[in-house]
């Protein structure tokens, strides 16, 4: 939502970020969405990313005129395309939304662009809404809802309890799609808008200043891993730039880290790590190929001490905290360097309030 384009050193940070793809919401009923849609391809091509396109449809007679229109701009643009979320504009729990209208149209004329980028429907909102009125399994590829952990209750205990249900409402979204995939897009601290409102509101989303805290990194992480654990296909993050994004001036948030050490790891596998008590410490390892990474964070304001067992040879550990919070923030490129190494077999660590620690082994 920031109204102002990246600068060089922004584009740069975002590239290391390394995405998988960019996520842009078109409201086709919108007159403006030609230019909406240019900035947004200008930006994918920026960074090198394909677009998650999510395309929101009114109920009207010009649903067509309107789905040919996107793909007559964008055989004019030429932009990758990870895929397509039909999405509808006003979300309803009285009555579906008419996907079976919607997604042979999509179907037949987003084809014609891009043959091999899925169809994806659902909604732009909660997973209640996806739940209630599916779309219909044999006319898309897969299923998205958004996510966010303030629906109910606000306080920093209550948002990390609310990961643990993560995991738990992707396994219900893969039983609605019955085998296809599940995308969950997008995750942010905030709703971005008021679902049960008959109009959508087109201002700047809220935001949240725990999102630029270590508890957003920690927040993160432990989103990370309920998504993987419950066998999400995709997940999308955040904004890009300003106080709902990655990063802002010449400054990157916290969670900046998280999803990089995350992202550098795209096309490994990911597995949890159990802990005695899931609801104060999380973690995960990373494999791919030679390489194996280890990523823990503490979830709680209390300093806690957590024994990694069965993990032998030297590590380069990266610790993100209240000590090191400022450089890596400020520095990035520095604080991504600065590593210690441990080389004892039986490792304790001590996590200070909301930390998160990068661990790297050493493979001779």
């Amino acid at each position: 939502s920031s109204e102002s384009p990246p600068d060089t050193r922004q584009l740069d940070r975002l590239r290391k970020l390394n995405p998988s793809h960019l996520r842009c919401e078109i409201p086709l009923f919108d007159t403006d969405w030609k230019s909406e849609l240019k900035n947004d391809i200008l930006f994918s091509q920026s960074l090198n990313k394909p677009l998650e396109i999510a395309l929101l449809l009114q109920e009207n007679s010009e649903d067509r005129l309107l789905l040919k229109q996107v793909r007559d701009f964008l055989q004019a643009e030429r932009v990758s395309v990870a895929r397509w979320l039909i999405l509808p504009a006003n979300e309803n729990l009285s009555r579906p939304q008419p996907f079976e209208r919607w997604l042979p149209m999509a179907q037949e004329i987003l084809s014609e662009y891009n043959p091999v980028a899925p169809i994806i429907a659902g909604t732009n909102s909660d997973f209640i809404f996806l739940n209630r009125f599916p779309p219909p399994k044999a006319l898309c590829d897969g299923v998205s809802f958004a996510l966010n952990p303030q629906v109910h209750a606000f306080d920093n205990q209550s948002l990390m309890e609310t990961l643990e249900a993560q995991s738990t409402v992707v396994r219900s979204a893969s039983l609605v799609a019955q085998g296809s995939s599940v995308h969950v897009s997008p995750v942010t601290l905030l709703p971005r808008f008021n679902p049960y409102s008959a109009e959508r509101k087109n201002s700047t989303p809220p935001t949240d200043p725990r999102q630029q805290a270590l508890f957003g990194a920690a927040w993160t992480l432990g989103s990370l891993c309920a998504l993987v654990d419950g066998g999400a296909a995709s997940v999308t993050y955040f904004e890009t730039i300003g106080l709902g994004g990655v990063l802002e001036n010449d400054y990157v948030f916290p969670l900046y880290h998280v999803l990089t050490n995350f992202n550098e790891f795209q096309g490994g596998d990911a597995t949890l790590f159990r802990s005695r008590d899931s609801s104060s410490v999380v973690g995960m390892e990373l494999v791919k190929e030679s390489r194996r990474r280890v990523l823990i964070a503490n979830l709680t304001p209390n300093v806690r001490m957590c024994v990694l067992n069965d993990l032998e040879g030297p590590a380069d550990i990266r610790i993100l905290d209240a000590d090191s919070v400022q450089e890596a923030c400020f520095d990035p490129d520095t604080f991504r360097k600065s590593v210690r190494v441990n080389s004892e077999s039986k490792r304790m660590l001590r996590l200070s309030p909301y930390a998160a620690v990068c661990m790297d082994m050493r493979v001779d």
